[in-house]
């Protein structure tokens, strides 16, 4: 699968934690685990693990993603383990299919997110906001391949950044069902992220197999 990298940050997004620092358990960036399950499944359990193309470590985050809809009160925030994570990413805004974003998860959690803002300053871990999600991402259908739509989300985006501070965004789109989706979404990235001011990083959720996107009906190219 070939790979777009449109920030220095590579990122391996898991339900939780993204490891990808030296202090991984077990799935450090680069690496496929060996068979761990029987039948062994030759593509999600690699038996011959190789390493490809690891990075240095000052290009790797160790990312959490906290989840609005259960961040309900300000003793989940205390319970985060600051030191342990480089980046944390607020999961999740909407897209609609006109380039708006819903931000009802995030407006509903003004405290928790005011003093996760402050604890992550406190403990120097980056701040980025994550749009789109499971159940949460038909609006790109819309937005990708329609100009307007587009250059509507980039500015909502940018300034949803600006007035909360933010240092990075994550799309995480789920999933394009067509080569031209994805050829028209990976045109976006590279537009939104040459809009992005500097310092502000840009990162895509993608799944680590083909198969997965087989699934979900993409036509992936050999």
């Amino acid at each position: 699968m070939k790979r777009l990298i449109i920030s220095m940050a590579a990122l391996i997004a898991l339900s939780f934690i993204a490891c990808t620092g030296d202090e991984s358990d077990g799935d450090e960036l680069g690496i496929t685990q060996p068979c761990t399950v029987e039948p062994c499944d030759p593509i999600v359990n690699d038996p011959n693990p190789v390493v490809t193309d690891p990075l240095p470590a000052s290009k790797m985050h160790r990312m959490g993603f906290v989840f609005l809809q259960t961040l309900t009160t300000t003793t989940h925030v205390s319970n985060i383990d600051f030191p342990r994570y480089t980046v944390l990413t607020l999961f999740s805004l909407v897209p609609q299919a006109d380039g708006s974003l819903t931000t009802t998860f995030f407006d509903q959690r003004t405290e928790e997110v005011n003093l996760l803002k402050s604890s992550a300053a406190a403990n120097n871990v980056a701040l980025w906001v994550s749009i789109g999600g499971a159940g949460l991402s038909d609006g790109f259908e819309g937005i990708i391949g329609n100009a307007s739509a587009e250059q509507n989300f980039i500015n909502n985006i940018l300034a949803f950044v600006a007035l909360h501070g933010f240092s990075g965004v994550d799309l995480d789109w789920e999933y394009p069902k067509t080569q031209a989706q994805s050829d028209a979404f990976a045109i976006f990235l590279a537009n939104l992220k040459a809009a992005l001011p500097a310092g502000v990083s840009l990162s895509i959720d993608a799944p680590t197999f083909v198969h997965t996107y087989l699934n979900h009906g993409a036509s992936i190219p050999p």
